[in-house]
């Protein structure tokens, strides 16, 4: 009797084991015969589709509809659409998800335009006829200062598309583009690109940037920069990368209304890889052979090579002969930007800036428009950040320098202040500062110019131009040898040109434009949204580049 429960206690051991293994086989099968994520086939964007997909963004449609931001305050929709969807399987459900584009619209102006709201969405499919539900929304993106939501005044046209995308062997996204165009000050276009990746079972906006920036004057000018964005497995791992193609557009028009244009494409393309929930810059592909050149995280800055060295007198007429240097433009106008805030900035008018960058063999050549109702003139010497100013950091071993956090004897801190603006309206000189690695004026040439209104003649602030010599800066980058540089003057040669961007070199730069119209530093744009006081990791990547000039038309 003493032996016959042990034997079963053997057997029950023995039975149990088998089951164990059984169940650790069986979810070993699943785990490898189990549906992974997928992209699936967009559905048929029937009016009973679009209706039902609506209604789960917002609840009640048609019957209740949004309202929309405007200027002249609050204004209800009068209609929504889908512009653009795509379909995936995120969690391997069986149940699809659509990436939606869609649009509400305001009433119909006399002019044409109309009030749009553009968004995006994650929509899951309803079961069995159960109507679809909500997933996720994507945060408004902004409009042209930042400061009203998403609404988009006096649009007259509204672009959007949604591609599902592959991130990795085990997640799938959205890429989504809006486009905007708008009638208000001539014809302005922008467009916005978003990556979407679910994250621990919610959705997440893992990047962003501005794809498409398009600028009309009447009939005369046109000035474009277009960002191309891809997802694609660059490295051939199984994770897909992000790659941003830049490229410029300009034309203008003369009296005779035959044409002056140009097309620019390069340097290469700038490649973002995953970063725990977002994409981040890492890298310049296509731009050469040899390792793929590092990128600081901040928005890389662009500076092309002058085929002549211009004139510093406050002048911009050297820099308008260049065509190239209408790409790239640094512009500081969005309140985001304004790292320091003593006070509120009043709009644009108050206080915001372009600044564009050309280089040579000599010097470092600065350009800054700058927007400012009143101009408080620097003292003299090493007290300029006490007026109105333009910095900028340096760093000249940006290989070196990649990841340092702490400032050394390449890295050099350099003030820029103009003389000229407020009721003033003539040409007068600058003053230039060196304040690290070691104090001094250096030889800088600076200038500056009242800037004025262009409709009206009024001063709306200043103009600075400056040739900073690579000699105050320990001594000129390290150059890649190449084809001679693009010359020639765009206003006399009328033949269409296109333009390929080699790049000659990189260095480290980030600037800083101040606005003290009472007390020193009141506001300050930075250019890179993590900029640390002296901290080169922080700082922009700027590409010097020179263009070359492509055959044919």
């Amino acid at each position: 009797p003493a032996v016959r429960p042990r034997r079963r206690r053997v057997r029950l051991g023995r039975l149990f084991a088998a089951a164990l293994c059984a169940t650790a086989a069986t979810g070993v099968a699943w785990l490898v015969t189990r549906p992974g994520p997928r992209t699936l086939p967009a559905p048929i964007l029937t009016p009973e589709l679009e209706a039902a997909v609506l209604g789960a963004i917002a609840p009640g449609y048609p019957a209740r509809k949004p309202v929309l931001p405007t200027l002249d305050g609050p204004m209800p929709a009068v209609a929504g659409r889908v512009d653009a969807i795509a379909a995936l399987d995120a969690d391997a459900d069986g149940r699809a998800e659509w990436g939606v584009a869609y649009v509400w619209l305001g009433p119909d102006a006399p002019s044409g335009a109309r009030a749009v709201m553009p968004g995006f969405a994650v929509v899951r499919a309803g079961r069995a006829g159960a109507p679809p539900e909500l997933l996720y929304e994507a945060p408004a993106a902004g409009d042209w200062e930042g400061s009203r939501g998403s609404s988009f005044e006096a649009a007259t046209e509204h672009a959007a598309r949604v591609e599902a995308v592959k991130w990795g062997r085990r997640e799938v996204g959205f890429l989504a583009t809006h486009v905007v165009e708008t009638s208000v000050g001539g014809r302005m276009a922008r467009g916005l690109t978003r990556a979407f990746v679910p994250l621990l079972g919610g959705w997440v906006a893992a990047w962003e940037g501005v794809t498409e920036t398009r600028l009309r004057h009447d009939r005369a000018d046109e000035v474009a920069s277009e960002n191309r964005v891809e997802a694609v497995d660059l490295d051939g791992n199984g994770t897909a990368e992000l790659l941003v193609t830049p490229s410029w557009y300009y034309r203008h028009l003369g009296k005779d209304d035959r044409g002056v244009h140009f097309t620019a494409e390069g340097p290469g393309r700038l490649v973002y890889r995953r970063d725990g929930a977002s994409f981040t810059p890492a890298a310049l592909d296509g731009v050469g052979p040899g390792p793929r050149p590092r990128v600081r995280q901040a928005p890389a800055l662009y500076a092309v090579r002058a085929p002549r060295e211009p004139v510093i007198d406050g002048d911009f007429g050297d820099w308008d002969a260049i065509e190239l240097t209408q790409l790239g433009t640094l512009m500081l106008e969005d309140p985001a930007q304004l790292r320091y805030r003593r006070r509120e900035r009043r709009g644009t008018h108050d206080f915001s800036g372009a600044v564009r960058f050309m280089w040579d063999e000599r010097a470092l050549y600065v350009r800054a428009d700058v927007m400012d109702d009143t101009l408080r003139v620097a003292p003299a010497g090493k007290r300029l950040f006490e007026g109105d100013h333009l910095g900028l950091w340096l760093d000249m071993d940006l290989g070196r320098d990649f990841a340092v956090a702490r400032r050394d004897a390449d890295d050099w801190q350099i003030g820029l202040a103009p003389h000229a603006g407020g009721d003033s309206r003539r040409a007068a000189g600058g003053d230039a500062w060196i304040w690290v690695p070691r104090a001094g004026r250096g030889g800088a040439r600076v200038a500056s110019a009242p800037l004025l209104d262009p409709y009206e003649g009024a001063v709306r602030g200043w103009k600075l131009e400056a040739a900073v010599p690579w000699a105050d800066l320990g001594g000129p980058p390290k150059l890649s040898p190449g084809p001679a540089p693009a010359g020639g003057d765009p206003r006399r040669e009328l033949a269409p040109r296109r333009y390929t961007l080699r790049l000659a070199g990189m260095i480290g730069l980030a600037a800083v434009l101040t606005d003290s119209d009472e007390e020193p530093q009141e506001l300050a744009y930075v250019s890179s949204p993590n900029f640390g006081w002296g901290a080169p990791r922080t700082f922009n990547t700027l590409m010097l580049v020179e263009g070359v000039r492509a055959p044919g038309p």
